[in-house]
């Protein structure tokens, strides 16, 4: 799936922080997958500032990433956006990946 920079952010901030043992290794999986290289992480100049708030380039706004996410993340994150929507907590945030998780997936 093809992702900016900051919807990878969302999504790593969305995962579950607990779970049975196969889910636990599929979020390592998936966090590894989000996480930004060392040649993306200097390309686009990536930086964790203290208090959490993350940084990047100019050109870091056009760049989007393909990334091979699981099925079982994929339906993780897919429960978590239609759990947001249903109680009318989907924020503008979340509306590009609600479109990639949602839209684009009802439509095929």
């Amino acid at each position: 799936m093809k992702l900016y920079i900051p919807e990878r952010l969302l999504l790593l901030g969305m995962l579950p922080k607990e779970g049975d043992y196969a889910a636990l290794k599929e979020l390592r999986r998936g966090k590894e997958i989000l996480a930004f290289t060392p040649q993306e992480s200097q390309d686009y100049e990536i930086v964790q500032h203290e208090g959490g708030r993350i940084t990047w380039n100019a050109d870091g706004n056009s760049y989007m990433a393909d990334l091979p996410l699981s099925l079982w993340l994929t339906t993780v994150v897919q429960e978590e956006l239609r759990k947001l929507n249903k109680e009318k907590k989907l924020t503008e945030r979340e509306l590009s990946l609600y479109e990639k998780f949602i839209v684009a997936y009802d439509q095929v």
